[in-house]
């Protein structure tokens, strides 16, 4: 009972510093993971403002770039010319791209400057949890660390928010029902669009919009301190801010897009419905980036990684004029199966536990798969992880096996017996490299010295030698003893 419980210690023990090196170590190995990036042939897919899809490549600092007929483009004629990307994914309402939303008030500041700088506000966007539906605006001084007061659905007030006036939703709400679009970031400074609100139809740089699940739209001016209805009665599935560069007036305005079932709105400033395109119909169940061109015309785009053996992901394009007519389709493949390849060797020695890769093959590239619609069920999708993680789980399987094996071996120079026989080398089979780090400083290690007798190299902590049986010799006396 002893012994056992002695074991169960020293596993414990093993297994916590185990973690803790394993923690380092994949620190160490993110690093080793960057530079050997920097080796790899990347390449993404980019749209100009004039409705071109480019694909740019970067291979050790050497930059590309090429059309999706595979002619040579010069990427410096291009760089000033390229429009911004827009997500308008099937989960963008569970992202809060301008603060963190959780259960409790751990959102970052929205700063709003003073007159001449001098003063600042930082608004709080505060979301009380699932269960209480309530959410709303609390604003401090960044002077006198005061409340200036709070904004909600009843606009502003100097106290706090009663419950009965703070933002909520009809019906039995979801944290990823909660939406919130900002143009804003930690210093208060105006990132990209806004930058034209004197014009009435660019949007406020410190306007925020709340994307509520029941379809209302709450816009909040956190520098005049109102809120109004913007839009209401939208069943929308995504919505995001973006820049459009408007050719008659020769500036880039803030527009409010707006994701259905089957349509893409695009809302100005002043929340008006400037244009609406159809999403197409092979596009409407997947998840779309979006691109606002010039004269009004957008690109819609899709990506589908394609699943092993295959490698590379399948970008699917859609060109749509103002009118909603889809004029034009193309599709490229980028080809992304080298880099892949080396980035699962290094997951495996960067996460050298078989038993952590497992989890990583099951939890997350099973559900990966699952995602992209490549796999139909979770054995498939697994199927396909297992193709694709087979050279991480390798390398963590040969480090487990090949410290197993030098495990065994310091066993026997110590002469250990029992149960731990077998316990350990499986230990460090599933943990690899921090499982052995563990059993080595779990315990403190006798002494070792070669047997009086046998002339084995044994430890010296019992009182015969553990090969040949034989009783060490007591000490030679010194003449320095005390005998009691």
């Amino acid at each position: 009972m002893h012994r056992t419980l002695a074991l169960m210690q020293r596993l414990a023990l093993a297994l916590v510093i185990g973690a803790g090196f394993s923690v380092v170590w994949s620190f160490a190995a993110g690093f080793v993971d960057r530079f050997f990036y920097q080796l790899h042939y990347a390449e993404y897919v980019e749209v100009t403002l004039d409705g071109k899809v480019l694909i740019r490549g970067h291979h050790n600092g050497i930059k590309t770039m090429r059309d999706l007929s595979g002619n040579a483009v010069e990427p410096a004629s291009e760089e000033s010319n390229i429009t911004r990307p827009i997500a308008l994914t099937l989960e963008s309402r569970t992202a809060a791209p301008a603060v963190k939303l959780g259960l409790g008030n751990d959102s970052f500041p929205f700063r709003i400057l003073g007159p001449g700088r001098r003063s600042a506000t930082n608004w709080y966007f505060v979301d009380e949890g699932t269960l209480r539906n309530a959410y709303f605006f609390v604003g401090y001084d960044t002077t006198t660390k005061l409340r200036v007061g709070s904004i909600g659905a009843a606009g502003f007030r100097e106290g706090p928010v009663p419950a009965t006036e703070r933002f909520s939703m009809s019906g039995r709400p979801m944290l990823q029902d909660v939406h919130l679009l900002s143009r804003i970031n930690r210093s208060g400074l105006k990132i990209g669009s806004g930058l034209n609100s004197n014009l009435p139809s660019d949007l406020a740089y410190s306007t925020a919009c709340i994307c509520l699940g029941d379809g209302t739209v709450r816009a909040v001016d956190l520098k005049s301190r109102t809120e109004h209805t913007a839009l209401e009665n939208i069943s929308y599935l995504a919505a995001q801010l973006a820049e459009e560069f408007d050719i008659d007036i020769g500036a880039t305005l803030t527009r409010l897009l707006v994701r259905t079932a089957a349509e893409v709105l695009v809302f100005d400033g002043q929340f008006q419905l400037v244009r609406k395109f159809p999403i197409p119909a092979e596009m409407i169940g997947d998840d779309i980036t979006w691109y606002l061109t010039k004269g009004g015309s957008a690109v819609a785009m899709t990506s589908v990684v394609q699943p092993p053996p295959a490698s590379g992901t399948v970008y699917r394009v859609a060109h749509i004029q103002p009118s909603g007519a889809i004029v034009h389709r193309e599709e490229a493949t980028i080809n992304s199966q080298p880099a892949r390849m080396l980035e699962t060797i290094l997951m495996g020695s960067a996460a050298p536990e078989p038993v952590l890769v497992y989890l990583l093959l099951v939890l997350e590239h099973t559900s990966k798969w699952l995602a992209n619609k490549a796999a139909t069920t979770r054995v498939q999708a697994l199927g396909f992880a297992l193709r694709e993680l087979w050279p991480a789980l390798l390398v963590a399987h040969l480090i487990g096996l090949i410290f197993a094996v030098v495990c065994i071996r310091r066993q026997n120079r110590y002469a250990v017996r029992g149960t731990e026989l077998w316990v350990w080398p499986l230990f460090i089979l599933l943990l690899g490299l921090p499982g052995w780090v563990g059993f080595l400083y779990c315990r403190r290690w006798p002494r070792l010295a070669a047997c009086p007798a046998c002339q084995v190299i044994v430890p010296r902590n019992q009182p015969v030698c553990p090969r040949c049986a034989t009783a060490y010799p007591p000490p030679a006396l010194r003449g320095t003893e005390v005998f009691a």
